[in-house]
């Protein structure tokens, strides 16, 4: 097993393996639809073997942020969806208010400035009318 550092610095490893002949192109990856990250605040797509997924959900829940997990162990294609969204290949790959934040480094300096919230509050501000 790696080091920690190797981890922080890589995230848990690939999000595939193998990128399918051809790999899915930029237009085609935009146009996989995916509801849950458009109904939720914070989504974390995650696999079951991260131990970073697992310390970002605990972050998450000791913030009482309420959140989705999205495990995409088996699910290839949103696996090259997520690579070509963040242009990462590693998980969790956490998405707050739509957009992707990066992984539980990000997150995790994110709730050590303060700015964790904050972010959460931009998306409720954005969704109120004016007046």
């Amino acid at each position: 097993m790696g080091s920690p550092d190797k981890y922080l610095a890589q995230g848990c490893g690939p999000l595939f393996a193998a990128e399918a002949p051809g790999g899915a192109g930029k237009n085609e990856a935009r146009a996989y639809t995916n509801s849950t990250r458009m109904d939720s605040k914070v989504v974390v797509y995650k696999t079951g073997y991260c131990p970073y997924c697992t310390m970002a959900a605990r972050l998450l829940s000791q913030e009482e942020i309420e959140f989705t997990e999205v495990d995409v162990s088996n699910d290839d294609e949103r696996r090259r969806w997520l690579a070509v969204e963040t242009g990462q290949r590693t998980v969790p790959q956490i998405f707050i208010n739509g957009r992707s934040i990066g992984g539980f480094e990000e997150l995790a300096r994110l709730a050590r400035r303060g700015e964790l919230h904050e972010l959460l509050a931009e998306g409720v501000k954005a969704e109120l009318p004016e007046g």
